[in-house]
């Protein structure tokens, strides 16, 4: 069976694209965390304590990662809804689970 992408919803890819991606960083950056705490830690006078630092790299950029990720898909989701709208969307091909044959 033969059908069309011609829709995606940008509001609702982007958040799920998202918050799949923020999830990934959060846990790419457990590892980090871990590293940062355990360093041995400079004593710098008139410089904020090295905690500072390490949550923001842990909570910060997974945020940061989240909200850009959150624009850029957004803005790819409204780019392929006017192409799909000139060029008649994306050809797909269905198969019923039964007779399903990834081969």
């Amino acid at each position: 069976m033969l059908k069309k992408i011609i829709y995606l919803s940008p509001h609702k890819t982007a958040l799920h694209v998202s918050i799949v991606f923020g999830i990934l960083s959060l846990v790419f950056m457990a590892p980090f965390l871990l590293a940062f705490y355990y360093m041995p830690k400079p004593e710098y006078p008139g410089l904020p304590e090295i905690n500072f630092f390490v949550d923001f790299f842990f909570w910060g950029l997974p945020l940061v990662y989240f909200i850009t990720t959150y624009i850029f898909v957004f803005l790819s989701t409204l780019i392929f809804n006017l192409v799909a709208k000139m060029t008649g969307g994306i050809p797909v091909k269905l198969a019923e689970e039964e007779s399903f044959n990834p081969a």
